[in-house]
This record gives structure tokens, C-alpha cells and sequence, in this order.
């Protein structure tokens, strides 16, 4: 389903790179990146599933997603594990934060996205590495990117 995607041939996505396309399952169903094409959109990653760090920037930008949705900006996650996990977690998320999760979360269990934003390389010794956030304009062209190790997490 990442046909579009050839992580061994191109370098990562810089800013100014128009974004690569890919298509995907998600939590919304399948989508591929283009159908954002018309507004802004942050596409971030995470490592895993159930993990604190990234649980609790999830419940954050849910809680702002209204927020985002009235500056006609999308939001749209990544993570390698199985869209069976996204959807168990969602739903943990819902019972324990009484919160929603609005926008759909990739499934990326074979990295191939990953590799090809840059997030994870020949030399990532696993997923962690995912941790990236990418700021598409309305013509899906990169304005900005973030990337933090897995570190940061844990630094006093």
C-alpha cells in the first residue's frame, strides 16, 4: 500500500520537499496522504502505542483539535504498530481520559513510511526513533520539521 514510497532511492524530506505521498490504513480507514491536499496538515509519529510520552500527546492535541480544525489545519498520526493496537489504545485513552481521539492514526508495522520521512534509518536499532512531526501547507509542500530523540523524555 506504499507504492509511492521508495525510502532506498531518495533522501529524507526537507523543508521546502513537497511531502511523500503514501497510502495507508488508519484508524479512519484507508487514506493516503495527497487527500489532505487544501489545508494545512501536521504529521507526527510516534514510537509505540500505550506508552506515556506519546499517550499524553495524544490527549493533548485531541483536546485541541477543535482548535486546529478552526485554522482549517488536520491532524494525522503515525505509529509501527498494527491499526489492531491504534484502535485498543484509542479506546483506553477514551476510558481513562474520557477524551476522543478525532483524527486517524497510520499503521506503519513494515517502517516503510518511517524510513522514507527519515524518522528511522539503516541504523535505528528499532522504532524508537519515531519522533517527528512534519507541518504541510495547503499544497503539500514541507514548511517545517521537528524531530526529538527518544531521550528528551527522560532528561532531568
Amino acid at each position: 500500500m506504499h507504492d509511492e514510497l521508495h525510502p532506498d532511492t531518495q533522501r529524507p524530506p526537507r523543508i521546502g520537499d513537497i511531502a511523500p505521498n503514501f497510502q495507508a490504513r488508519s484508524t479512519h480507514g484507508k487514506l493516503s496522504l495527497d487527500q489532505f491536499k487544501g489545508r494545512w496538515l501536521i504529521f507526527f509519529s510516534h514510537p509505540a502505542d500505550f506508552t506515556p510520552v506519546c499517550t499524553s500527546e495524544f490527549v493533548a492535541l485531541a483536546r485541541a483539535a477543535s482548535d486546529f480544525e478552526s485554522m482549517d489545519c488536520a491532524l494525522l498520526g503515525l505509529s509501527v504498530d498494527s491499526l489492531y493496537a491504534h484502535v485498543a489504545w484509542i479506546q483506553a485513552m477514551q476510558e481513562k481520559f474520557k477524551i476522543l481521539i478525532p483524527f486517524p492514526i497510520v499503521e506503519d508495522p513494515s517502517m516503510v513510511i518511517g524510513h522514507a520521512y527519515g524518522m528511522i534509518d539503516d541504523h535505528s536499532a528499532d522504532s524508537s526513533a519515531m519522533r517527528a512531526s512534519y507541518f504541510i501547507d495547503p499544497n503539500g509542500v514541507i514548511r517545517a520539521i521537528t524531530w526529538y530523540p527518544s531521550g528528551v523524555a527522560s532528561v532531568r
